[in-house]
């Protein structure tokens, strides 16, 4: 048998105070590495947290700067039915004037015409 140095303890290959010791070591390197991995995590969370919040607010910008163009392409659309609009009123108005001028001067030209007929009638 042999014995263990720190405690005189007897043992055949490792004492129970190198198994203690051996299982203390372990569990401390086990609790670093555990803080270590929890700290890795935290900061992974932390980093994940602000990606999702910088994504999130160019999101939101995206989305207003998409809806401020959607507005300015509808004023643009409005504008632009309103301009035809107005030339299509100024237009048939043109024409409708035109038509009462050729329609006004067509029935003096007939009342004319009658009025001819009827003073060679009357006087012959």
């Amino acid at each position: 048998m042999v014995k263990c140095n720190a405690c005189l303890c007897p043992s055949l290959s490792v004492s129970r105070c190198g198994r203690v010791q051996l299982e203390s070591k372990c569990r401390a390197e086990m609790d670093e590495h555990r803080q270590k991995i929890d700290r890795e995590f935290d900061t992974l969370l932390a980093n994940h947290a602000r990606e999702i919040d910088a994504l999130s607010q160019r999101h939101i910008k995206e989305r207003e700067r998409q809806q401020k163009m959607s507005v300015a392409v509808e004023a643009r659309r409005r504008r632009h039915i309103q301009q035809q609009q107005e030339t299509e009123v100024k237009q048939f108005l043109a024409q409708q004037k035109k038509d009462y001028v050729r329609w006004k001067d067509d029935l003096r030209k007939v009342n004319s015409a009658l009025l001819v007929h009827n003073i060679v009638k009357c006087s012959g």
